[in-house]
């Protein structure tokens, strides 16, 4: 019986409600070409502060979302999508910056009110700047990326594009920065700061039959922990008890890219916290159907 055979059977033998099948990471892991740190969430260490004390949200943005709503996905709001391209981090622990290089893309389209605003940021940039010559291979943490964003901002990818394999850092203009960020831990600060700003920087626990995973709720079938890694959340639906998150293993896996994690799942809301950033423009931010130039700066 094959791992994806066995997953099947154990999906079926628990009840759970999602799909496997034979994923471009998956097949690295079967074929023993899976790097160890790949992966990418470094364990606990020094996580500095992000300057934001308050638990209210009241004076950071928009206060629409009062009361929240009982779901949540910045794929459709207002007949938009305000997320940004699946992207692939290939063999290398870089997974923090993906994640963060995602949360902030879609926060700058909703602080702009404009889902088509054209800001891809660089991962390169961001990662191989922030972690030095041995990134890849330890990873990073969600606190130590937002600061290296308010210290020293984050440029474009055409700028520095991101290659899946270790690089030196190359010196580019910032375009957006971090002002401050806080650390959502309970289930209404969470889903408040998912709903007031944009989707955040999440984390969780991967398990071996995660990297089959190919649609539905997920669950894990079994204990086999691989690693730790970082994702963007983009939404919640109390309905169907889960999390929408954006992943960076490129769009053969999951739903296209995307993931759906059962509350209560992986540890991302309880071993996890979300961060919750405000960013703004460095440069002078674009003009709707411009490449860049037009409105003055804004923090979401």
């Amino acid at each position: 019986m094959t791992e994806l055979d066995r997953i099947r059977r154990a999906i079926a033998g628990q009840g759970l409600e999602w799909k496997a099948g034979l994923t471009p990471i998956a097949k690295l892991h079967k074929a023993g070409r899976l790097a160890p740190g790949v992966f990418g969430l470094a364990p606990h260490g020094r996580e500095p502060g992000g300057g934001w004390r308050s638990r209210s949200l009241a004076g950071f943005g928009q206060t629409g979302c009062k009361p929240l709503p009982s779901a949540r996905d910045w794929r459709d709001v207002d007949g938009a999508d305000w997320i940004t391209p699946i992207r692939d981090q290939g063999m290398c622990g870089s997974c923090v910056a993906f994640a963060t290089c995602a949360s902030l893309e879609s926060r700058m389209r909703v602080a702009n009110k404009d889902a088509n605003l054209n800001l891809v940021l660089s991962v390169a940039d961001l990662f191989f700047c922030g972690t030095g010559t041995d990134g890849c291979e330890k990873g990073w943490q969600p606190g130590l990326a937002l600061e290296r964003c308010r210290d020293h901002g984050v440029g474009r990818d055409a700028d520095f594009p991101y290659r899946g394999r270790q690089a030196y850092c190359k010196g580019i203009p910032p375009v957006v920065r971090v002002k401050r960020w806080r650390k959502a831990v309970d289930a209404q600060a969470r889903k408040e700061a998912l709903c007031v700003r944009g989707p955040v920087i999440g984390a969780m626990v991967v398990y071996s039959d995660f990297l089959y995973y190919r649609g539905g709720v997920y669950r894990p079938t079994t204990s086999d922990v691989l690693g730790l890694h970082a994702i963007a959340v983009i939404g919640y639906d109390d309905d169907a008890g889960c999390w929408a998150i954006k992943n960076s293993w490129g769009d053969g896996w999951g739903e296209g890219g995307f993931g759906r994690i059962g509350y209560g799942g992986c540890g991302i809301d309880a071993q996890f916290a979300f961060y919750d950033a405000q960013v703004e423009w460095i440069e002078t931010p674009p003009a709707k159907g411009a490449s860049r130039r037009g409105a003055r700066r804004r923090a979401v």
